[in-house]
């Protein structure tokens, strides 16, 4: 069965009927993704901890131009990783 294009679904549609495994797919694919970095995280935290660095200082840390374009380029990775999971093309 083929999937239905964008082109084919109702204005403001994302998936079309025949695309549950697909979303189910993305889904699991992001769990997998928010385990990976809750887990390092929590590293993270340890080690900083561990070194007498409080955690608290990185709720009021500014990255810096360098460090924005590099989160931004990981958080467009991720999003394209999640759609591509859902069989749905990425920009």
């Amino acid at each position: 069965m083929s999937k239905a294009r964008p082109s084919d679904r109702p204005a403001g549609q994302i998936l079309g009927p025949d695309q549950v495994d697909d979303l189910a797919r993305g889904v699991l694919a992001l769990t997998r993704e928010v385990w990976v970095l809750t887990d390092r995280l929590c590293v993270l935290e340890q080690m900083l901890e561990s070194h007498g660095i409080p955690t608290a200082q990185i709720d009021t840390f500014q990255p810096d131009k360098a460090l924005q374009d590099k989160l931004a380029a990981r958080r467009k990775d991720m999003i394209d990783t999640v759609m591509r999971a859902m069989g749905l093309e990425t920009t």
